[in-house]
């Protein structure tokens, strides 16, 4: 009707005019009026003075009357216009009906305006519906629904959230393996995911639908990421797709505050294409006989489908995913983890087994290595020894040769003078006061020479001289040279001696002494 009347509420009122048709989401309120909706309603004898219990669902705000009386309300309505929107209550309302009677229940209603509405999330697909039961199916029946429908979700979140915390220490222990990253994400993601849909099934105010949605959307992003990198990085190195798949999600997300059905329809595609990619690249992998294809694909494809049933459900399904055959879905919730463990423990056993045959081989060579090794010391061993022993033979070789240099040194010069050269390289001239200079000379030499002949000569002068040099060392006088047959020396030098004419004459007596007995 036009009007808004508090007449609409009695039960005889006169609503044969009125027409009989389905508020859809695509009739919604443009115009900010008021609707009243009636249904009469008759309840079976065994319900008379029994509990009933009204469920109503709604985009809107609503009044309920039975028969006139007001018996609730969901938001609040005043002058023509809604103060509060409300999905739905929380609290049961109830109430009894005394006889088999007809008897009408009449709703005013206050649709949530078309600029308004959320137009991601459409938990039913008109913008009121109202359900009238026992109290006791309620009691007994629907809570006990929901409290395992809120059981197995806390689970999904909980059971998700430590895999992810796990394999995110994985990754952080070990970079490489960076499936470990996409894994840990894709379980946080579900996790998320989970929450998100505690948090819509306690949702009462529809005009915060959006930014949830948005949250929604986030973790579906989140979702098909983590999937695809993780797939991609076990049976496909293609890593295009990937970034072309981030890029359009970012797109996708902007596209959300100017669109948001537009986002929402986007994404539901990429979660589409996600699916599709990672079954075709896993039945790729299974045809390549790849054995981490075998072991994960199929908790992976299980798992899958039953995602797309509990977000299809909690997306479309106000009430909530319902969970009857409690073996089956605990079997694909932990069918993917199991998955997973058992491609963990087979990599980790080829890896050990792995590392086990390497450690096999590098013992043997480092056995060989060593035998290398010890060889080459044993080498290089007598090397050292062959080269010491030519090192000490060289040695000796100079020494020798060296020797000889000082003593034709000392031949030559006198023990200062040569210790001074040898030293410093050079010497200087020192200047000495007195000294007494001794020469010899043999007479007749020339003829004596040829007579003797000139080896028998040098025998002879080599004798002589070798004396001269023993009564020098005697009497304290430094040899100066010989030329020919003469013999110089000198008395007083290098070392400064006040008798050194008095030891001059000795030596020269000497030395007479020396050729007299020699005769």
């Amino acid at each position: 009707k036009e009007a808004d009347n508090p007449a609409f509420a009695l039960p005889n009122y006169d609503d044969k005019d009125w027409k009989k048709f389905e508020l859809g989401i695509s009739e919604n309120n443009k115009e900010g009026k008021v609707l009243w909706l009636r249904s009469y309603i008759k309840v079976d004898s065994s319900l008379i003075n029994k509990p009933l219990h009204i469920q109503i669902l709604q985009l809107g705000a609503c009044e309920i009357f039975l028969d006139g009386k007001k018996i609730g309300n969901l938001g609040e309505i005043s002058n023509n216009k809604a103060e509060k929107y409300v999905i739905k209550k929380q609290e049961p309302i109830l109430i009894s009906i005394g006889d088999a009677e007809t008897h009408v229940l009449a709703i005013r209603f206050f649709p949530l305006p078309f600029s308004k509405m959320s137009k991601v999330v459409n938990f039913t697909s008109n913008v009121l519906s109202a359900e009238l039961v026992p109290a006791d199916y309620y009691f007994n029946k629907k809570i006990e629904e929901t409290q395992k429908f809120h059981q197995y979700t806390m689970l999904i979140c909980g059971f998700f959230l430590a895999l992810s915390f796990i394999h995110f220490l994985l990754f952080a222990f070990y970079r490489k393996a960076v499936y470990n990253l996409y894994f840990a994400l894709y379980n946080l993601s579900i996790s998320f995911l989970a929450y998100l849909t505690l948090h819509f099934y306690k949702i009462e105010d529809p005009l915060s639908l959006s930014k949830n949605t948005f949250l929604f959307l986030v973790g579906i992003a989140v979702f098909n990421l983590s999937l695809s990198g993780f797939i991609n990085t076990l049976f496909s190195k293609n890593k295009l797709r990937f970034k072309i798949l981030f890029a359009i999600e970012i797109i996708a997300l902007a596209i959300y505050y100017f669109s948001d059905s537009a986002s929402t329809f986007i994404f539901m595609l990429l979660f589409t294409y996600v699916i599709i990619e990672s079954l075709i690249v896993i039945i790729k992998a299974m045809f390549r006989k790849e054995k981490a294809a075998f072991i994960v694909g199929g908790g992976i494809l299980i798992f899958m489908a039953y995602i797309i049933l509990i977000v299809l459900s909690s997306f479309f399904n106000f009430t909530g995913y319902s969970l009857d055959k409690s073996i089956l879905s605990t079997f694909v919730l932990i069918s993917f983890p199991l998955s997973i463990s058992a491609y963990l423990g087979w990599q980790y056993a080829s890896t050990n087994v792995n590392l086990k045959k390497q450690l096999d081989e590098v013992n043997r060579l480092s056995e060989l290595n060593l035998q290398q090794e010890q060889e080459k010391q044993h080498i290089l061993q007598n090397q050292n020894d062959l080269l010491e022993k030519q090192v000490n033979e060289r040695t000796q070789e100079l020494r020798v040769e060296k020797q000889k240099s000082e003593d034709l040194l000392l031949n030559i010069l006198p023990q200062e003078v040569a210790d001074e050269l040898k030293e410093k390289g050079s010497t200087e001239a020192k200047y000495y006061d007195e000294v007494s200079v001794l020469f010899t000379d043999f007479v007749n030499f020339t003829q004596s020479s040829e007579r003797m002949g000139a080896e028998k000569m040098l025998k002879e002068l080599n004798e002589c001289f070798t004396a001269f040099d023993l009564i020098m060392e005697k009497r304290g006088l430094e040899k100066i040279k010989t030329i020919g047959d003469a013999y110089l020396a000198v008395s007083g030098l290098p070392h400064k001696d006040s008798d050194h004419a008095y030891h001059t004459i000795l030596a020269g007596l000497d030395i007479i002494e020396y050729l007299e007995n020699r005769k």
